[in-house]
């Protein structure tokens, strides 16, 4: 949580690489893991080595006979490649088709008539697809980016 938001921060080094050639493929993951790649792709700056855009995921659990869903929930995510890493930060979580009697979008931390129960079963499944998505992102960058030659 940062100010009250749900807030995802994660960095991580990538020995003997460039901010550039990072950059470069975190802009190819985007292309295919954003809801919006072209958005996405137009708002990164390669002055800054920044890829900004929004994208979205649903979480859908099944608990002792019971089927939780909570989406699509959609985020907005910066990654600011640097030498040797990157930083990406998720935030502004927004439920796009609450259950009734909210009919319109609303920030993810906004009061709900759900139980306990159902939201924290919805809220671990979500922190889950997060973290995978994350996963997925360094596991690609780290992957495909070259090291710079010594």
């Amino acid at each position: 949580m940062r100010d009250g938001r749900v807030y995802y921060d994660f960095a991580n080094t990538i020995p003997k690489t460039s901010a550039s050639e990072v950059y470069r493929q975190s802009r190819r993951w985007v292309a295919f893991h954003i809801a919006d790649p072209k958005q996405a792709l137009s708002l990164g700056d390669s002055q800054t080595f920044d890829v900004i855009g929004s994208g979205s995921v649903s979480a859908i659990k099944a608990d002792k006979g019971s089927i939780y869903t909570l989406g699509p929930v959609e985020y907005a995510v910066t990654i600011e490649a640097i030498s040797n890493g990157y930083r990406m930060a998720l935030g502004n979580f927004t439920l796009v088709r609450p259950a009734p009697p909210i009919t319109k979008g609303v920030p993810l931390e906004s009061p709900t008539p759900l139980p306990l129960k159902q939201l924290r079963t919805m809220f671990e499944e979500l922190d889950r697809k997060i973290n995978d998505l994350v996963l997925s992102f360094d596991r690609f960058v780290t992957d495909q980016t070259k090291p710079i030659n010594p």
